[in-house]
């Protein structure tokens, strides 16, 4: 049995399975993803503020880190260059010494002699400290540009800890979210710490300055007294910028040292004080940090039923939320997660069911599309691999559910429809069941009795969606080619005058418009004379799997869940894209 949170009102005599479990689990995290996009909605900037906060701390730090970088090689080029001089020092010393036995009474050895002393000198007395004040300056540019860096990082520092903060407030399993929420803000009071004492200790540098500047003789009575009072101002700033630090900060058992309630009530007033700011046209990051920080010592004034109440409310939210991610129609909010919907309660509904037989995955996903954003197609299980194969390697988000009966269904967004249809025609032969196929499948061609080519796949896409080319058969038989070798859909219909016309997806459109250009290139350069014109073949199709005895192919637990796994995993690395209404957090 898996361990059971402290919240969990189950007992033993109702045992949680591995299915309620997982459900749990990926309600919560369905949950913490709306979560983000609800408190996005209400500032309308503040995660992607702080996204592009983090984004430029980031930035300054690699462009410090270069600097720094390039500061060090010089001093490895300057320490390699003192070597390379010392040791020519040392062998002029150790041929005059030489020359000096041997030929020491011969005048124009002597100049020699002479002549070598003058270089020696030289190196020890000018070239060599030369280097040496250029490695001290590369020192002094290092210390700058690391001090610099920690300041940064200390700010970088900050925003991470903010959005954590933030993140917390979304999660659905209480000891989750108490453990989420105590370790980013206890770096959030670091960092503004942090961040505070930096800015103290340029504020004393400065002072410091100031009565450097105030003390020297030359420095007249009226310009000192401009000096004073700037002094007075700065030490003002500094006292205050103390006393903040000292409100702001707690020891680092603070927040574990708290009961699972006080906790609770932190949360829940720090996500309302940060919902409140969050809808301010000024805010900064600095303001959020601090303000976020005392409104978590909030509860250090509050009496037990207060505290009391403020954690009930957290949780009393955070059961309607997950129950809300959860629920089709909000008519069955009642307290009982996973109702499903009375609208569609007859719907073979994927994404929403557990069964032992079956699988899902990216399921995440097909909560977050509306039903009327979702787009189903069923096929085979082998069909269904190399489809959500290829949906993954062109970045195509999707959902998919099996129940262990041959069949898959596929879940895609109703814009991603154009995209699926190419990447279903061009690996299984089929296209998708929409209603420009239904429409356009009743219409008769309009070409009368010319012969077409893949017109099914014309019928399933949309006006908007066509892009067609038309160009003399023999240009079109050399295009339609390279479409075949690419795997791109495509359609063709023969016109008079021996014309073809040649339709692609307009997702293809580049694709399509590169080989186009390549064809009638290729045919400009060649002798001119065109090649006997051969019949359009249709392109090649990949079959169904089937057994040689003509019964239907089945798979075995292991390998449907292992091709599952591999499609799964497959599409963690695919490169992110941006779902409508949806904020990336910090991760």
């Amino acid at each position: 049995m898996p361990v059971q949170d402290n919240d969990d009102k189950r007992t033993a005599e109702k045992p949680v399975s591995d299915a309620e479990e997982e459900l749990r689990r990926k309600a919560a995290k369905v949950q913490e993803q709306k979560q983000e996009e609800i408190i996005s909605h209400r500032s309308g900037k503040l995660l992607p503020f702080l996204n592009g906060k983090a984004e430029n701390h980031q930035s300054r730090i690699e462009t410090l880190d270069s600097k720094i970088a390039v500061q060090q090689d010089k001093i490895i080029a300057h320490k390699s260059a003192i070597q390379r001089l010392s040791d020519k020092a040392d062998r002029l010393e150790d041929r005059n010494r030489i020359l000096k036995a041997t030929f020491g009474e011969n005048s124009l050895v002597r100049k020699f002699i002479e002549k070598n002393e003058q270089k020696i000198a030289d190196i020890r007395e000018n070239k060599i400290p030369a280097r040496k004040q250029k490695i001290n300056a590369c020192e002094a540019k290092i210390e700058k540009h690391t001090a610099k860096r920690d300041r940064v990082s200390h700010k970088l520092n900050r925003v991470l800890a903010l959005n954590d903060a933030i993140r917390s407030f979304s999660i659905g399993i209480s000891k989750d979210r108490r453990e989420v929420f105590a370790d980013a803000m206890l770096r959030l009071t670091k960092a503004n710490e942090d961040c505070l004492t930096d800015k103290k200790n340029i504020l004393l540098s400065r002072k410091d300055g100031l009565i450097a500047e105030y003390n020297k003789p030359e420095t007249s009575i009226v310009d000192r007294r401009g000096i004073q009072d700037k002094i007075n101002s700065l030490s003002k700033r500094i006292m205050q910028l103390d006393t903040k630090i000292t409100e702001l900060t707690r020891s680092s058992f603070y927040y574990k040292e708290q009961t699972d309630e006080q906790l609770d009530a932190s949360i829940k007033i720090t996500g309302d004080k940060l919902g409140d700011m969050a809808q301010s046209e000024n805010i900064t990051v600095p303001a959020v940090s601090e303000e976020a920080v005392r409104a978590s010592h909030e509860v250090e004034y509050l009496d037990k039923p207060k505290i009391a109440e403020l954690a009930a409310q957290l949780e009393d939210q955070a059961m309607k939320n997950t129950e809300m991610m959860l629920e089709d129609d909000y008519n069955m909010i009642d307290g009982i997660i996973n109702n499903g919907s009375k609208a569609d309660t007859d719907k073979d509904d994927p994404g929403i069911e557990y069964t032992d037989e079956g699988y899902k995955i990216n399921a995440d996903y097909y909560f977050e599309l509306s039903p009327e954003e979702r787009h189903y197609e069923s096929m085979t299980e082998e069909q269904g691999f190399a489809v959500m194969e290829a949906l993954t390697d062109a970045g195509v988000e999707f959902s998919a559910i099996s129940r262990g009966s041959d069949k898959v269904n596929i879940t895609v967004a109703n814009e991603d429809v154009p995209k699926l249809n190419d990447i279903m025609y061009s690996t299984i032969g089929k296209v998708a069941k929409t209603a420009a196929l239904d429409e356009n499948s009743k219409k008769k061609s309009e070409y009368g009795a010319f012969k077409t080519v893949n017109p099914e796949y014309y019928a399933s896409l949309p006006k908007e969606q066509c892009y067609t080319h038309a160009n003399p058969r023999a240009t079109a038989e050399e295009i339609e080619k390279q479409l075949i070798a690419r795997n791109i859909p495509y359609s063709a219909v023969f016109r008079k005058n021996d014309i073809v016309a040649v339709t692609v997806s307009k997702q293809n459109k580049e694709a399509f418009d590169q080989i186009e250009k390549s064809v009638k290139s290729k045919r400009v350069k060649g002798s001119g004379r065109t090649a006997p014109d051969k019949p359009v073949q249709k392109p090649e199709r990949k079959a169904e799997v089937s057994r040689t005895d003509g019964r239907r192919a089945f798979f075995s637990r292991d390998r449907m869940k292992q091709s599952a796994q591999r499609i799964s995993s497959k599409g963690q690395q695919k490169p992110p894209q941006q779902s409508k209404g949806k904020n990336q957090g910090l991760e």
